[in-house]
């Protein structure tokens, strides 16, 4: 069960789900934004029980979910959104862009690339797993093909058994 479960989430496309009502392109951002609302509501129910405990820690997360279901547009859209969110709300001075801690500079550059890092691993997984994807449906078709020849050449056999079955009782006779 939690293999098949794992093999249909690893072939789960968003963009696929809803090509014929909107371009990919949409889907991709609108997906990006569930992702983003779905970090903040985790986020403030964690803030709830554990105040300001790692504040940068969902990003990536959101930054894999978006990017394995609905693609990598969608994945850098969740990243710069989620670090300037986090650059605003959490960083020294809440509610400005101002970075009094010289450490503040090099720990968004890190967890941006970061972030990177998982959109290029998510994306090549994606890759492989529609790759095999499309194997195991040609290995499939084949399959059928090679099935159905057996099936053919198996009803010509008992026909051609029949025949010779119906030749030796009518020559018995």
């Amino acid at each position: 069960m939690a293999r098949k479960l794992a093999a249909s989430l690893g072939e789960f496309d968003i963009r696929e789900r809803l090509a014929p009502r909107a371009p990919a392109w949409l889907v991709q951002i609108g997906f990006a934004f569930v992702c983003i609302f779905a970090e903040i509501v985790v986020r403030a129910l964690i803030n709830q029980v554990f105040p300001g405990a790692a504040p940068f820690a969902l990003i990536y997360p959101a930054v894999l979910a978006a990017t394995l279901f609905a693609g990598g547009l969608s994945g850098f859209v969740v990243l710069a959104i989620s670090e300037l969110l986090a650059w605003y709300f959490v960083l020294p001075e809440p509610g400005t862009f101002v970075l009094s801690n010289p450490a503040d500079g090099p720990r968004l550059v890190v967890i941006f690339i970061s972030g990177l890092i998982v959109i290029f691993l998510a994306s090549a997984f994606r890759s492989a797993v529609r790759n095999a994807a499309r194997l195991r449906t040609a290995q499939l078709a084949e399959r059928d093909l090679l099935l159905r020849e057996i099936e053919h050449r198996t009803k010509n056999n008992f026909a051609m058994v029949s025949g010779l079955i119906d030749m030796q009782r009518r020559r018995s006779e």
